[in-house]
């Protein structure tokens, strides 16, 4: 899902795709979900990734998992970084896997990989963020998207593609699941896409020409092309009348939204529960316009499963769609055919980012406060509306805390583990303007325990199992940021 990090500019990312950046912004902080997605991110402008909720893949790269989504994780973590990285640029979160963007350029990608939305072929996925192998050596990406597959979009407009194809999603003309990224064909007098969305199984993406070209799954007509038969190849978005290019494009469950360059919001593909916003539940192949206000400017624009959000150059938000958890924010739950304004909180401050994912919405406050609304897994009951999520302060302010540096020095790479003799694990972390509050071992994806310490160096004992080990260990802070050492094997 969506786009580049700039410390002057906030973007969403519940939305189940969005690429380059659509809208200017004080906000160095951003949101990240996506339609099908359950799970929250956070990406505050010292580029911590915060993650909470669903978990059950290992999605939110944690290094460890839920049994299930009620069991979630209930509160934000800071996400550990790679060896190498020292902050996060983007992230997008498809419906159980996600992609991130680091600042040495470098694409990663943790969670479930049943589709080889991973990038490999290992069926069992992985708990941390990891590169995505066959791009490890690209590190030019302005955009990315995820829903049952992965897009990444490079600096040279080269869209790949790859994960789940069963509905040719993929845009490379079969409908095989690929580990490999594919590259998706320019249509001719294209010379690169500019911006990119993803649904469950269909995408979006804008063209140099202004044009909007859709490709995957249109059982109802989510690509706008005024047919209902999927597509694996990019075909073009009708234009409606007095539109001549696509500014800015989002991408629901089986639905999509764009802004033409009429400043007009136009929805198109299934629409039972309200999705395209025009005061009935008729669904359309082709785009409609949404029942806005006159003379409003349009900024954000995002799509959850069933909802669409866009948030006025005012700072107003607006919602409508399925909120059949109270996604909409509105402070009931069932269908809002048509758009209408959410309140925020207290009624003092406005709206800078919008995200909307399977169930539940996050929304950041011109305060750069984070608020969060409909289903969440870690609470017995749905909000109907904004809840201030207390455990995220002010996301916009680049203070000087950093993540703790820890190092592992006993065992030694290369050192020879025979087990089931027990020995001592040794890291030594400190951090340089707070305290490390814990240091945890992990051997692989399993967590092997959290170590006690005297001083700077922590210990642990274990007593191995025969076969390869591949220990690392994750110090975390007193604000609750986390890093990890380089491994030793």
């Amino acid at each position: 899902m969506t786009s580049r990090f700039n410390p002057l500019w906030l973007s969403a990312i519940f939305a189940l795709g969005l690429s380059i950046p659509t809208r200017s912004s004080p906000f160095p902080a951003r949101l990240a979900v996506e339609s099908t997605s359950q799970s929250s991110f956070v990406l505050d402008a010292r580029g911590i990734l915060h993650a909470w909720e669903d978990n059950q893949a290992g999605q939110l790269g944690i290094g460890t998992q839920s049994a299930n989504t009620h069991s979630a994780q209930p509160s934000p973590v800071s996400v550990p970084f790679p060896a190498g990285v020292t902050r996060w640029i983007d992230v997008a979160a498809g419906t159980f896997h996600t992609l991130a963007i680091a600042d040495t350029g470098q694409l990663f990608a943790a969670g479930a990989n049943g589709y080889n939305q991973l990038g490999t072929d290992n069926p069992n996925g992985q708990l941390s963020f990891m590169p995505v192998p066959l791009l490890s050596g690209k590190t030019n990406w302005i955009g990315i998207a995820a829903g049952d597959h992965s897009m990444a979009l490079a600096a040279d407009g080269t869209l790949y593609a790859w994960g789940a194809n069963f509905n040719g999603q993929l845009g490379n003309g079969n409908e095989n699941n690929q580990s490999a990224p594919q590259i998706v064909p320019l249509p001719a007098g294209v010379t690169r896409w500019v911006q990119i969305a993803a649904g469950e199984n269909h995408s979006l993406a804008i063209a140099d020409t202004g044009l909007l070209y859709a490709w995957g799954g249109n059982f109802y007509g989510q690509l706008g092309n005024g047919y209902n038969l999927r597509q694996s190849r990019p075909v073009a978005v009708i234009f409606p009348a007095g539109v001549t290019s696509w500014q800015r494009i989002a991408a629901g469950f089986n639905f999509s939204i764009g802004l033409g360059n009429n400043g007009l919001l136009y929805a198109w593909g299934q629409n039972s529960e309200g999705q395209l916003g025009h005061g009935d539940t008729t669904g359309s192949n082709v785009p409609v316009p949404v029942a806005m206000p006159a003379g409003i400017s349009w900024g954000k624009i995002a799509a959850g499963g069933s909802e669409g959000f866009a948030i006025s150059s005012t700072g107003q938000l607006y919602a409508w769609g399925g909120n059949y958890w109270g996604e909409c924010g509105l402070g009931a739950r069932g269908p809002q055919l048509q758009p209408a304004p959410v309140p925020f909180p207290g009624g003092q401050a406005g709206w800078a980012d919008i995200a909307g994912g399977r169930g539940h919405t996050l929304g950041l406050g011109t305060d750069c406060r984070v608020y969060q609304w409909g289903l969440r897994f870690s609470q017995s009951s749905p909000e109907a509306s904004p809840v201030l999520a207390a455990e995220l302060n002010d996301l916009c302010t680049a203070s000087s805390n950093v993540a703790p540096t820890v190092a592992i020095v006993n065992p030694t790479n290369g050192s020879v583990i025979v087990g089931p003799a027990t020995i001592t694990l040794q890291a030594q972390a400190s951090d340089a303007d707070g305290s490390v509050s814990r240091v945890d071992f992990f051997d692989g994806d399993h967590a092997l325990g959290t170590a006690q310490h005297s001083t700077s160096v922590y210990t642990l004992s274990w007593t191995p199992s025969a076969g390869h080990h591949l220990l690392t260990a994750r110090a975390t802070d007193n604000l609750g940021l986390a890093r990890n050492s380089d491994p030793v094997a």
